[in-house]
């Protein structure tokens, strides 16, 4: 019941964290449009697509807690997609790199969690 609290409070953290992105890809598009265009993350549209994906890990986390093993095994590949493209946005966005951390953070903990069920 313990590993089932984890995945919880860490999936909460993940969806705190990607409500506050989508109002940042909101409020900022066109400037973050023109700091992309240097390279790793090139469009808005790639940093708004995994904003939508967020979604996805409450279904997919929840299905694991009830034993779904392939729902964990692609929750935990989104996850690691999903780090691979803050990682790289972290260099495009220098201003927004602790809400980055912080959502890397989230993301490596509900996958530290999902992986003790």
């Amino acid at each position: 019941m313990a590993e089932h609290t984890q995945v919880a409070v860490a999936l909460v953290k993940v969806l705190e964290f990607s409500g506050r992105w989508f109002m940042f890809i909101r409020s900022e598009a066109w400037s973050l449009r023109r700091s992309m265009q240097s390279g790793g993350v090139n469009t808005i549209g790639e940093m708004a697509d995994l904003t939508h994906n967020f979604g996805m890990f409450a279904g997919n986390a929840s299905k694991a807690l009830a034993g779904d093993e392939l729902a964990k095994k692609t929750a935990l590949a989104d996850i690691e997609s999903h780090i691979a493209v803050f990682e790289k946005a972290k260099g495009n966005l220098p201003q927004r790199a602790g809400d980055l951390e912080q959502g890397i953070a989230a993301l490596k903990e509900l996958g530290h969690s999902l992986e003790a069920l």
